[in-house]
């Protein structure tokens, strides 16, 4: 199952995907390219990367695409009901991110690049992610 290609036509700030059981991340959030090119017009940008809330609770997602950190704008993920064990190490390129929104369970599992391979306060996401990891 995934969503419309269409989806990311639009400028989208907040999307609720919730409760719908993916078990892979929907592929026209993430584009392969970061701009669609079509015969004949010049290239037009993906007016999707410029989520800043993704709500992914309560489906079947085991993991997250490295490039996720396309979605440059994100502020806000939520996670929590997904057997998410990792989190990609493209998170800490991710400059706006504020809050990862994560089971309890899972923060007692979930796994991060290791602790001195990173600067926890270098950017917004590093701390983020210190913080879940603390918690």
């Amino acid at each position: 199952t995934d969503l419309p290609p269409i989806l990311s036509q639009f400028s989208i700030k907040h999307l609720n995907i919730e409760g719908n059981l993916f078990s892979s991340f929907p592929s026209c959030l993430l584009p392969s390219k970061p701009y669609s090119r079509v015969v004949g017009e010049e290239a037009r940008p993906n007016h999707i990367l410029q989520l800043q809330t993704l709500n992914l609770k309560h489906n079947q997602l085991a993991f997250l695409p490295d490039h996720i950190s396309r979605l440059r704008e994100l502020q806000v993920i939520a996670l929590s009901g997904n057997p998410i064990l990792e989190l990609p190490f493209s998170f800490l390129q991710m400059t706006c991110l504020r809050r990862i929104d994560v089971d309890s369970t899972t923060e007692d599992s979930l796994l991060f690049p290791p602790q001195g391979s990173f600067d926890h306060s270098a950017t917004p996401a590093a701390r983020v992610l210190g913080e879940v990891r603390r918690a």
